[in-house]
């Protein structure tokens, strides 16, 4: 948003910050255990959050990885009642998916805190109003 009022530019950024995933789960996913314990995705609504009720993720233990020199620790599916290991149905993720990170506030190509940026902006507002009236008071006469 550039908002030009009074021979002072206004400027508030947002970066957007991409989230795509290769693979998201597929809603139509349906998965019968050894012991008869279906499985599923469940969306939870409004936010469309997936998740899987009947099972329980279950970390590895730590191991060491010599090619970045870091500690990993994988993890995996299970049933909950059952413990069999299960991997969720996913499929390709076609969408690109963002989320909105920073903002930033300028005054003039000066970078400002959210409080300044509203305070100098309300500022502008009411002496463009002042002006303005001045202006159709001065028509009028």
């Amino acid at each position: 948003m550039i908002i030009n009022i009074n021979g002072r530019t206004f400027e508030q950024t947002q970066e957007m910050i991409e989230t795509t995933t290769r693979s998201k789960p597929d809603p139509y996913w349906v998965f019968v255990d050894k012991a008869g314990h279906e499985h599923r995705w469940i969306v939870d609504e409004p936010d469309h959050h997936y998740n899987l009720p009947s099972l329980v993720s279950v970390n590895s233990e730590p191991y060491w990885c010599d090619l970045c020199e870091d500690e990993h620790s994988d993890s995996h599916f299970e049933c909950k009642i059952c413990r069999e290991i299960i991997t969720p149905g996913m499929k390709a993720n076609n969408t690109s998916e963002f989320v909105a990170g920073l903002k930033r506030y300028l005054i003039n190509g000066q970078s400002v805190s959210p409080e300044t940026f509203k305070e100098e902006l309300n500022k502008e507002i009411e002496n463009d109003r002042r002006i303005k009236a001045n202006q159709v008071s001065d028509h009028l006469s």
